[in-house]
């Protein structure tokens, strides 16, 4: 019948896209491994604010869909010295988390200010929050807890252990502090001196 050619239709749609997302993380992780691994690993100037307005632009249509407040102050001259394509990704990562464990109507801060001798990146959401269990599973690397987001939206988390590796390759520090129902803040730091890589 009609319904069932429908069905099976949907069916075999929804196997190809978990296919499709399946390949996608597989994908992901042969990159993050190959960056890892060094063979693609190109420091240069880089100004952390542009990449995090350029990263916001991209996403905004993401957080219009749930209502969600950017606030962003951000400093004038951030520059640090990164792999643009580690950076690209931790930033897009990083923020895409916030917006998916957001709740609708709420807001998100993102900063970029210099303290001491760094270039501190912080982006702090007002969602769901993580479980202690959870925050140390990121710590241990562990990939098995999973978390929902605020629109039911799955997540392992996969992508914060990936930024993790990516900012300690950059000499850059990664700290997250989290409270259940609460919110999130993920604190970035970089320095800001690049003698160390001449």
């Amino acid at each position: 019948s009609h319904d069932k050619e429908i069905i099976l239709k949907l069916t075999q749609s929804a196997r190809n896209n978990l296919e499709q997302q399946k390949q996608l993380l597989n994908n992901l992780l042969e990159w993050a491994k190959s960056q890892w691994e060094g063979s693609s690993f190109r420091p240069e100037k880089l100004d952390l604010s542009k990449i995090v307005n350029r990263n916001v632009s991209l996403l905004q249509s993401t957080a219009d869909i749930k209502q969600l407040t950017i606030e962003i102050d951000l400093l004038k001259d951030a520059t640090i010295y990164a792999d643009r394509e580690m950076i690209e990704f931790v930033v897009r990562n990083v923020l895409h988390n916030a917006i998916k464990f957001s709740r609708t109507l709420s807001k998100i801060g993102i900063k970029v200010e210099k303290i001491n001798e760094a270039i501190v990146l912080i982006i702090r959401d007002e969602g769901v929050g993580m479980s202690a269990e959870v925050l140390k599973s990121l710590t241990y690397q562990e990939l098995g807890v999973s978390t929902k987001g605020t629109a039911n939206e799955k997540g392992t988390r996969l992508g914060l252990v990936i930024c993790r590796e990516f900012i300690t390759r950059n000499n850059g520090h990664l700290s997250i502090e989290s409270v259940l129902n609460q919110g999130t803040t993920v604190s970035i730091k970089f320095p800001v001196s690049y003698r160390d890589w001449e």
